[in-house]
């Protein structure tokens, strides 16, 4: 008699989890209906947007949600067979830090300011096991080396006051994993890690890292580049040919507007009008979640997002070449051989399109190879206002966590592009004016 393959049950199964929140004496749903499985060493992701209720479903799950305004209001958590919601507060402690742990994404606020982190470390390791206080400092030490803390000896009788962000975010992922748990809940384990230890942890390359954002960068920077152009050159030649008009005062005080506001403001005024108000455009993220790479919709996604940051982006950085233009149309109308074609009875349509704005584009041409640069450094806030994953907003992320070697690495791509960005403006400036050779 053949035997059927007996299926083994679940590590975690959460069948339709309701969890509410009390709120002006009415219940609000922050988890609804949510059911999922994790098999034993299986990896499971929860993605969504910022306050869909990732955090509480996690702490649904171990059992930690405030009891005075929130509860389950219905279904289960079933823990290798065990529903936690039905056991005790001393049940649940025999299971956290043992069984099940998490590493929370506070980690500023996560450890008591007056104890030590050995103390801190070390009290998962007695709550849960047999050991001395030397085998437990021995232990403390060991996990913070595993984590990536050289000099662990001393930071155990250090106070988190004492340690960066990111030296407290890998202090609790040590005491998560201290009891070597069943289950670990990592929510947004590497948000105060600086970019190259995020790397260590996903076993990522800072390298590779950057490799991966630059295509978002160089997509963002190319979209504002053509919408910029595109408009200066529209609105500088109709300037320049009707100067003095009420047209050339209104694109001059759109001039002095896009000049004087800081992009970070028309950035935040066009995430409210046009995604908060109107709903054109998403705020944040560089493509829609869960879209097969390459598909239409994938491509679709991409384009739809870049839009309102090329944008803000674009028609900020238009004004100066905008004035530019104009400026030199009306100086190079006035230049003697402009009389001299006007003398051979050529047509004005002609002087214009062969004489004046040909020798106006020659200097805005070769600005194209500086724009290169200032585009995609001036990207750094608006990938960082529209939460824009290219370099820029990672160049933000490591300042902000003292990541010292993604800032060099950055800072050197930025001067690389420069020297290049200066090489391609001299080539265009001898391809675009015959007076320059180049040998």
């Amino acid at each position: 008699m053949d035997k059927k393959p007996v299926e083994s049950t679940p590590l975690l199964e959460v069948k339709n989890l309701q969890t509410a929140f009390s709120i002006n004496d009415s219940w609000h749903n922050a988890v609804d209906d949510v059911s999922f499985q994790v098999g034993r060493k299986r990896i499971v992701g929860v993605v969504g947007e910022s306050g869909c209720g990732k955090s509480v479903l996690s702490l649904s799950v171990i059992g930690l949600l405030p009891k005075v305004n929130s509860q389950i209001r219905s279904g289960s958590v079933l823990f290798k067979g065990k529903n936690l919601t039905h056991l005790s507060e001393d049940e649940m402690n025999d299971v956290r830090g043992k069984d099940i742990s998490m590493i929370f994404q506070e980690p500023m606020t996560s450890l008591n300011p007056v104890l030590t982190i050995g103390y801190q470390l070390q009290e998962v390791l007695f709550n849960h096991m047999n050991i001395s206080k030397a085998e437990a400092r021995e232990k403390s030490i060991a996990l913070l080396k595993s984590v990536g803390i050289s000099r662990s000896e001393k930071l155990v009788d250090e106070y988190p006051h004492q340690l960066s962000g990111g030296m407290r975010q890998r202090v609790m992922i040590a005491m998560a994993v201290a009891c070597q748990p069943k289950l670990l809940i990592a929510d947004e384990p590497t948000t105060a890690l600086d970019v190259t230890v995020q790397a260590q942890i996903l076993e990522l390359p800072t390298l590779d890292i950057i490799l991966e954002r630059m295509p978002n960068t160089i997509f963002l920077a190319l979209t504002s580049l053509l919408i910029t152009y595109v408009f200066a050159f529209i609105l500088g030649m109709y300037a320049g040919r009707k100067p003095y008009t009420l047209a050339d005062n209104f694109i001059a005080g759109y001039n002095y507007f896009a000049l004087a506001v800081p992009s970070f403001i028309a950035g935040i005024v066009g995430i409210y009008l046009f995604s908060f108000q109107l709903g054109w455009f998403p705020f944040s993220g560089s493509v829609e979640v869960g879209l097969k790479e390459g598909s239409w919709e994938f491509i679709q996604s991409r384009i739809h997002h870049v839009i309102l940051p090329a944008l803000i982006l674009g028609l900020m950085s238009t004004a100066q070449y905008t004035q530019f233009l104009r400026n030199d149309i009306i100086e190079n109308s006035r230049k003697d051989f402009v009389r001299t074609a006007r003398a051979k009875g050529t047509k004005e349509s002609k002087i214009y399109n062969v004489h004046i704005l040909r020798n106006s584009m020659i200097p805005l041409i070769t600005f194209l190879g500086f724009d290169l640069v200032t585009i995609i450094s001036g990207s750094i806030i608006t990938e960082t206002i529209f939460t824009y994953p290219g370099i820029g907003k990672l160049f933000v992320d490591s300042v902000a966590t003292r990541d010292y070697s993604v800032m060099m690495s950055l800072t050197m791509l930025f001067s690389i592009l420069t020297l290049v960005g200066n090489l391609v403006a001299d080539l265009l400036y001898g391809v675009a004016d015959p007076r320059i050779r180049l040998d």
